[in-house]
């Protein structure tokens, strides 16, 4: 497959993103994981009141659900909080 090289003027090209941009925000809207709903260890643990062994460890257990691949690792919000609730 021979690679594809496109000339477009410069107002094209800004109107281009700023439909791409437009697309990515209204998929962003409709996406039910949303970036601040994912937390990384620390702030998890921070959330949960608990330490930072303790996330691993239950992690570990299966208590706690780690989501992501290799080291991008990060839990939900919307776990976390049913984790409480069902602790409470």
């Amino acid at each position: 497959m021979k690679p594809e090289f496109y000339v477009i003027e410069k107002q094209e090209l800004k109107e281009a993103f700023k439909e791409f941009a437009k697309e990515a925000e209204a998929e962003a809207k409709t996406n039910p994981v949303e970036q601040s709903e994912r937390m990384n260890r620390y702030e998890a643990a921070k959330f949960l009141d608990v330490s930072y062994p303790t996330m691993h460890l239950w992690t570990k257990k299966g208590t706690l659900k780690e989501h992501g691949q290799g080291r991008k690792k990060f839990y939900l919000r919307k776990e976390l909080i049913e984790l409480m609730q069902q602790n409470s």
